[in-house]
């Protein structure tokens, strides 16, 4: 996921060409029955100058 976060870090902060955005994150467990640990957790992340992240990352 670190990866991922790192997108969003440097939207946010921007760099030295680029200046940062504010960025709606959000992070969303995904459950599979009733299972207590989550099959996989969703990140999606929409910033207001354009950047865009949507991904699903299993839990193995």
């Amino acid at each position: 996921m670190s990866g991922f976060e790192g997108a969003v870090r440097t939207a946010v902060e921007g760099t030295k060409d680029v200046p940062g955005q504010i960025v709606n994150y959000t992070v969303t467990p995904l459950y599979k029955g009733s299972e207590l640990m989550p099959a996989a957790v969703q990140i999606i992340a929409k910033g207001e100058d354009g950047f865009n992240l949507a991904v699903t990352i299993l839990n193995r």
